[in-house]
């Protein structure tokens, strides 16, 4: 094996890994870069993949300038403004996303079937950590002593009650669920997406689908179940062929017609957790926050125009609202479109819409899988703590890659095949 193809499979096995491991290993003081954006520069390094679209590359830069002018803008405020690591560390972590979204694109139309594989694992792998730690959520399985302290800490603060039953949600080596549920979603629409057309596919794939879709229920995160809803929903109306084609299709309708009163009783009854946008009163309800945190972010903009063009920076918005004493300068915005507007300006914003637009019209080329697979990715992501995934990038990357005939067939793997030997 290449030493790039060797960096690239590790770099799809470790997706999963995120700043939680060093909770995991018990060392919480470690400063912590997802492995796979390290690997993906690595790789950028070593192969040079073309940079598509161009206006990633302007989004790369836009974070660093929008990350610059924040610490700058916050000088003239009280407090620590915080060293190089906490002003770069989220515009670099947007430009490694980018950069390891190139690198996805180039091993995508050279040797497909083999990030399949690796995908396929990772999955897997990382449904099984998520099942050991759930069962030693419920004391059923021992856990060793820093795990332990992580299930207290983390994985015990997700449970999600019904009824009077509390049920503890699938996390894995995230500190959420719902980044658990998006990293999966994300890998169940990729094993979809190259499947449909495909009459032969590997075991793997299958296996992986299948893990992929026990993630996604596992994690019970409100937005990524939304975001399999609509994919599986609208896939159901438009495109099962066959006697049961009309029976499918009410189901889809009925899903759908469901999901929509659901998502609407939702929304309203986190609104309501807020009404009065004070800062007390809004922290730690989780529709209620987002609200406030939707209206404060605009509010700052409007009294200082100067942060409109690029913004607060970003991960720059916590220190903002820090100073109404009610919230940690960790905080987020948890509205992705609203911290794209406060966190990245005018400017940002609009070359991150123009870039998803630019992956929507490529995804159109995979027919109505394309458009179900693209909106149920954009819906999972809306709410997160972060929007910044590797795996969701790696999604992105499939439906901007290539069209549904060239995703059905093994033509990439073996013209890789023909240049190794």
């Amino acid at each position: 094996m290449r030493l790039p193809r060797l960096l690239y499979a590790l770099a799809l096995l470790v997706m999963p890994l995120t700043y939680s491991t060093k909770f995991l290993i018990g060392m919480p003081g470690l400063i912590w870069i997802n492995p796979t954006v390290l690997l993906g520069l690595i790789l950028f390094l070593l192969l040079l993949p073309s940079v598509e679209p161009k206006v990633s590359l302007l989004i790369a830069i836009s974070a660093l300038v929008s990350g610059c002018l924040g610490f700058i803008f916050m000088l003239n405020l009280s407090g620590d403004q915080g060293g190089l690591y906490t002003v770069f560390r989220e515009p670099i972590r947007t430009a490694l996303n980018f950069v390891w979204f190139w690198v996805v694109l180039y091993f995508i139309r050279r040797d497909l079937n083999f990030m399949l594989r690796w995908l396929a694992i990772g999955v897997v792998v990382q449904l099984l950590i998520a099942i050991y730690i759930w069962l030693g959520a419920l004391t059923i399985l021992p856990l060793p002593g820093t795990v332990a302290e992580f299930v207290r800490t983390y994985a015990l603060s997700q449970v999600v009650w019904f009824g009077d039953i509390p049920v503890v949600r699938f996390v894995g080596t995230f500190t959420e669920s719902p980044p658990f549920g998006l990293y999966m979603l994300s890998a169940l629409i990729i094993f979809t997406l190259v499947t449909r057309n495909r009459k032969r596919y590997s075991r793997w794939i299958a296996v992986g689908w299948i893990a992929a879709l026990i993630g996604v229920v596992g994690s019970l995160a409100t937005q990524v179940l939304l975001g399999l809803v609509v994919f599986v929903g609208i896939c159901m109306i438009f495109l099962l062929r066959g006697k049961q084609a009309i029976a499918a299709r009410i189901v889809g309708v009925v899903l759908l017609v469901l999901i929509t009163p659901y998502l609407l009783g939702v929304i309203g009854g986190k609104i309501s957790d807020a009404a009065d946008l004070r800062a007390e009163v809004a922290y730690g309800k989780s529709g209620g926050e987002r609200l406030f945190h939707t209206y404060y972010g605009i509010k700052l903009l409007g009294e200082n125009p100067e942060y409109i063009p690029f913004g607060l920076g970003p991960g720059r918005y916590g220190r903002h609202v820090a100073m109404t004493g009610a919230f940690p300068d960790t905080v987020t915005p948890q509205v992705t479109p609203v911290e794209w507007l406060v966190e990245y300006g005018v400017v940002g914003a609009g070359l991150l819409i123009w870039w998803l637009w630019l992956v929507w019209k490529k995804s159109r080329r995979f027919g109505v899988l394309g458009i179900a697979a693209f909106l149920g990715l954009l819906l999972a992501n809306m709410f997160q703590a972060n929007w910044k995934w590797e795996g969701w990038f790696l999604a992105l990357a499939v439906l901007y890659a290539a069209n549904a005939d060239i995703m059905a067939t093994s033509g990439g793997e073996s013209r890789d095949a023909g240049n190794r030997r």
